[in-house]
């Protein structure tokens, strides 16, 4: 079984680090004092930009994070209908898209099949390839100009990806499987 990090994990994780930096700002005083600090000696002004471009990162990486759950997620529910010969209606196409490509299925194919069997709606769609898109731009380093729009926040992200994730579980209820 393969093990990766489920959204509420990573969701529980950017919470308990979105509180610590707040502890952090509002510890400033004793940050500046303390020796063995990396704060140490900062401005008030200084420890705050620090702190909101530590939240700026922490956002990107929470939304890095999710959407690579969501990709696990599929692929593991995939290979899961595959494996153990489920009687709905994606193990065979999703079976046949498998050995087409020998295993090396691209996602977005995989969600086209899915899209194609279940009542995924144009925004849901679009908010979810968007975030594929942010995912893929964090992931490779950020090297060029992202023109996707605006990064949504960690908790908007989560809730498309959940949307997404509750249309697929309409059509076929024991999504995921994996």
């Amino acid at each position: 079984m393969i093990n990766f990090p489920r959204a509420d994990e990573i969701t529980e994780a950017y919470q308990d680090q979105v509180e610590a930096l707040e502890r952090l700002f509002r510890a400033r005083a004793s940050l500046r004092t303390d020796h063995t600090s990396r704060f140490h000696r900062f401005s008030d002004a200084d420890i705050q930009d620090r702190l909101e471009q530590d939240r700026r990162e922490l956002d990107l990486w929470t939304v890095m994070m999710l959407t690579a759950s969501f990709e696990a997620t599929m692929r593991a529910d995939a290979r899961d209908r595959i494996d153990s010969r489920t009687k709905d209606a994606l193990r065979k196409p999703l079976r046949d898209l498998y050995e087409e490509h020998q295993d090396r299925v691209r996602l977005d194919d995989l969600l086209a099949m899915w899209e194609g069997h279940a009542a995924v709606g144009p925004t849901m769609k679009q908010n979810v390839h968007t975030l594929l898109k942010h995912r893929h731009w964090l992931a490779h380093g950020r090297h060029w100009t992202n023109k996707h729009g605006a990064m949504p926040s960690p908790l908007d992200a989560r809730a498309q990806l959940d949307d997404y994730a509750q249309a697929l579980q309409a059509t076929i209820p024991d999504f995921p499987r994996g």
